[in-house]
């Protein structure tokens, strides 16, 4: 079960969010650090401006649009940090490749 790649993605995801929430909160007064959380939403505020194109909506929306801003980043780093275990999981095969078949080489050969 804890070597599933996508359970840890969404365990990852969880952790992005929550940092994010965090940086938010704590580093939105400076100006370096906003930029840099700015860049980091950008993917799922992308995927927000799709639903409402126009920029934020006024009135009760406003906290849909937040939600689904979060919800958007949420899918968009649980891809990522899966993308980014299926990789290292990949490579780390790729470093003894016949470990795991059977090959016409005697294992005096090899």
């Amino acid at each position: 079960m804890f070597r599933s790649k996508i359970l840890w993605g969404f365990v990852l995801a969880v952790v992005t969010s929550v940092a994010l929430f965090e940086a938010k909160i704590n580093l939105g007064y400076n100006p370096l650090w906003g930029r840099v959380i700015d860049v980091i939403e950008a993917p799922g505020m992308h995927f927000a401006n799709s639903v409402f194109p126009s920029g934020v909506p006024t009135g009760g929306w406003g906290k849909f649009f937040a939600a689904l801003v979060v919800s958007c980043n949420f899918v968009v780093y649980s891809v990522f940090w899966y993308a980014c275990l299926w990789i290292a999981g990949y490579l780390r095969a790729r470093q003894h490749p016949y470990d795991r078949q059977h090959t016409l080489v005697p294992p005096s050969l090899r």
